[in-house]
């Protein structure tokens, strides 16, 4: 045996050499290994024990929280809306305004009474401002009717809510809402709210119009049975710009579609459904939230200085209310009543006769009917047909005729007896007698009028392009006054009038008022002209009628406003007026001056005042 020395250092040389032999021959790299020894000191080893794993666990747990913290602060308010219909809707569905979403359907519930659905939803942030008092919702589905086509892409998609901002950022924060039935045409912050009472609904729902001059100045918002049954309760808001309507006065019914031999009317309802017709109260008339319907609409006639008188018959004779009163063909009032005398031995008809026509009225007039339809034989002239219309053969009419030694004028009330048919000799009566007299004070004698046709050239953008108006015009002394709008014509004017012409140079044509022109050198009859003297300008606004031709007009003082920018009075809206007016005369009422004339001014009728003398 040999021994190996204790300082010799062969064994750790043969230990190392041994080691890179068995490197070598197991093909390592030595340079790309991880040593073992290190694994154990790093600090995987400790993420990869029990420890390490919590740890994990811990951060994302934390990472959790932030995560469910920041989505929390990403939602809006949470509201309630209440719906008596679900319509289908369900949790996930979106809210949108103006098509973009603003908010998520959370849950759909039945109320705790059973009688609706409560529509849990949250706002988006951005959207919070509409959890406030006057938001509107409504379930938006599709809806197919004659007269509207809504919610079709809801056929293909989820429906949705829609959603109409209230009032504005004033108004008070708001978690319950009750959702309504179709969007407003006008916001709460524009409208003025009304309720009419009728005895019948004719099948008018939520949403129908409320019109004026056929133009829409509200919509029905809900309709109600009163509490006694008796009445249907309609409640409407109406634009705030059309205030003046919900006065003291005004009148409201269902329009809807009626057909007789008579009368055709209300034809558009049958595509688009009953609607609010509405005529306006007094202009200095006080305001008012509740009205009494009318069953049917009001006759057509203006009151204002007009005549009622009471027609007496054994029979009805085929009259019913809107039968026309005739005179000599021409319509001059109507029917407004028939009925029964209090005693029943007799029928009575109310007849109201147009201001214009009242002085035809007088105390040995003679009225009869004009129903049916009248045959006569004879060998040569064979068979005559006698009626007057179509409207008198199927809804009566009376006719009437005053003798050419008038009576005295009648007041309203007067009695007279109307007969079955008429006796010759009323037919051959040709009493001449002033027609819209009476509307003036000092039953002055009406101005008459000059029906005019006026054509010009007028150069624009280097093009003569030809311009033409319609009017009337006012004949005083030697001069004509017509109403103008805009600049005056450059070159001549033509003057057609009583199928003449005349050709009126610039130089004769000049602006003696806004609106208003006056031209020399049309001829005139001396019947057709106004007296200087006549002539008056007021200082504020005063009862007068309109003459336009032979039509007139009543307007009381109440119904003009002074235009602080023109001095001119608007006229109120209640006044129904066409274009077919303009350069109407209005004269005084009280002394039968011509203090103006109608002109039309960005659409809307003015009276241009006279000018100074």
């Amino acid at each position: 045996m040999t021994e190996t020395p204790a300082n010799d250092p062969a064994p750790a040389s043969r230990s190392t050499s041994s080691s890179a032999s068995a490197d070598q021959g197991s093909g390592a790299d030595h340079g790309s290994s991880f040593p073992v020894a290190r694994l154990s000191s790093s600090p995987w080893q400790f993420l990869l024990g029990a420890k390490g794993m919590w740890l994990v666990t811990g951060i994302c747990a934390v990472a959790a929280i932030v995560l469910v913290a920041r989505a929390r602060r990403a939602v809006g308010p949470e509201i309630v809306i209440t719906f008596e219909q679900g319509h289908g809707l369900a949790p996930g569905d979106p809210l949108r305004l103006r098509g973009i979403d603003v908010g998520e359907v959370t849950s759909v519930t039945m109320s705790e009474s059973l009688d609706g659905v409560e529509v849990g939803a949250s706002l988006t942030p951005e959207a919070a401002a509409l959890a406030s008092e006057g938001t509107l919702f409504w379930i938006e589905r599709p809806q197919v009717k004659l007269g509207a086509v809504r919610g079709l892409d809801t056929l293909v998609g989820p429906k949705y809510i829609g959603v109409q901002p209230g009032a504005g950022g004033g108004a008070a924060r708001a978690v319950r809402f009750a959702g309504v039935e179709s969007p407003r045409q006008f916001s709460d912050g524009e409208t003025v709210g009304i309720t009419i009472r009728f005895h019948q609904g004719h099948g008018v729902e939520v949403g129908a119009p409320v019109r004026f001059r056929g133009l829409q100045i509200g919509e029905v918002v809900s309709v109600e049975l009163s509490g006694s049954l008796g009445h249907v309760l309609v409640h409407a808001e109406l634009n705030r710009n059309a205030e003046q309507i919900a006065r003291s006065g005004a009148q409201f019914w269902i329009e809807r579609a009626q057909v007789s031999m008579a009368r055709v009317r209300g034809l558009d309802t049958l595509i688009g459904g009953a609607y609010l017709a509405a005529l306006p109260g007094e202009s200095d008339g006080e305001s008012l939230h509740e009205f009494d319907g009318l069953d049917a609409a009001p006759a057509e006639m203006d009151k204002a200085g007009g005549i009622e008188v009471v027609l007496e018959s054994p029979a009805r004779y085929g009259l019913k209310t809107g039968s026309p009163v005739l005179h000599r063909g021409v319509e001059i009032g109507n029917i407004v009543r028939v009925g029964l005398a209090s005693d029943g031995a007799a029928v009575e008809s109310r007849a109201f006769i147009q201001p214009a026509y009242r002085d035809l009225i007088r105390s040995n007039t003679q009225f009869w009917s004009n129903s049916g339809v009248g045959l006569e034989f004879g060998l040569l002239s064979g068979v005559q047909l006698a009626a007057e219309s179509l409207e008198t053969i199927t809804s009566g009419g009376v006719a009437m005729a005053t003798p050419d030694q008038p009576g005295k004028p009648v007041a309203t009330g007067h009695r007279f007896a109307l007969a079955k048919e008429a006796d010759e000799k009323w037919l051959q009566w040709r009493p001449q007698i002033g027609i819209g007299g009476a509307l003036l004070d000092d039953g002055a004698q009406p101005p008459a009028g000059l029906r005019a046709t006026l054509r010009w050239q007028q150069r624009r953008f280097g093009f003569q392009k030809s311009r033409q108006a319609q009017c009337w015009a006012q004949a005083i002394d030697d001069l004509v006054i017509c109403p103008w709008e805009g600049e005056l014509p450059k070159g001549p004017l033509t003057v057609e009038s009583d199928g003449k012409s005349f050709e009126i140079q610039s130089d004769a044509i000049a602006q003696i008022a806004p609106g208003l022109i006056s031209l020399r050198g049309v001829a005139t009859a001396a019947e057709q002209r106004w007296p200087a003297a006549r002539l008056r300008r007021p200082t504020a606004p005063e009862d007068a009628v309109l003459f336009g031709g032979p039509d007139s007009l009543p307007v009381s003082a109440g119904r003009f406003r002074t235009d602080a920018e023109r001095g001119d009075w608007r006229i109120d809206l209640a006044v129904e007026l066409s274009e077919d007016w303009s350069g109407a005369a209005l004269v005084a009422q009280g002394d039968g001056a011509l203090l103006g004339c109608l002109v039309w001014n960005d659409g809307q009728p003015e009276i241009a005042l006279m000018p100074k003398r």
